[in-house]
């Protein structure tokens, strides 16, 4: 392998390793051991296991903003990217659910990490749904406005993906009308019209300046 595949399959190895045995659990042993490299390997790329913990969440939110960016190369309406964002998480749902278990990791051991840049709204991909949300709404919303409704959005999605994804409750609850497509796109249809209406409203700047 060349050095980028080798740092590549340690990331892979080490964010599933991380999200079944959560930080402590997890050994560098194990993760090399399952990547197929020797223990200087991972030491050479990453220096140490907080280092590869923090990188692997750093890896995995890039390549989510990288995808979501792609996903509006042809700036679709607020609803139809909301939708495509969705089914992004829905085909990726094992990569998603591990990513949400690395980031629920607790780990005991202080370090100082790179703060998110001023100006980042949050989730990955968040700039990209804002984007569109700016072209559909234009000056009818103030900036602070666009934003609450781009993380509220993103909430939603989120939510409705790990809901759906989750094994458990598929065996548990599999008559809801949750895991119905028409369900989840009539949802999203909801959502992103009373969240883009809301921000346009008077009510917005009524709750605002309380």
């Amino acid at each position: 392998m060349s050095e980028n595949e080798t740092k590549q399959k340690i990331l892979s190895v080490a964010t599933e390793l991380f999200s079944r045995h959560g930080f402590e659990g997890a050994s560098i042993r194990e993760i090399a051991r399952e990547a197929g490299v020797n223990l200087a390997a991972v030491n050479y790329h990453f220096q140490n296991k907080l280092n590869l913990y923090y990188k692997v969440m750093d890896s995995n939110c890039e390549r989510m903003e990288k995808d979501i960016a792609e996903l509006a190369v042809d700036e679709p309406s607020v609803e139809t990217l909301t939708q495509r964002i969705f089914d992004y998480f829905i085909e990726r749902r094992h990569e998603m659910m591990n990513s949400f278990k690395v980031i629920l990791t607790e780990t005991d051991t202080p370090q100082v990490i790179e703060q998110m840049p001023e100006g980042r709204i949050g989730p990955p991909g968040g700039e990209v749904l804002l984007a569109a949300i700016e072209r559909q709404v234009g000056d009818k919303a103030t900036n602070a406005a666009k934003v609450w409704a781009t993380r509220s959005i993103f909430n939603q999605i989120t939510h409705l993906s790990l809901i759906v994804s989750s094994t458990w409750i598929r065996q548990h609850c599999a008559s809801m009308e949750v895991f119905e497509e028409s369900y989840q796109k009539k949802t999203f249809k909801h959502v992103v019209k009373s969240f883009l209406d809301h921000i346009q409203s008077e009510e917005w700047e009524k709750i605002e300046s309380v």
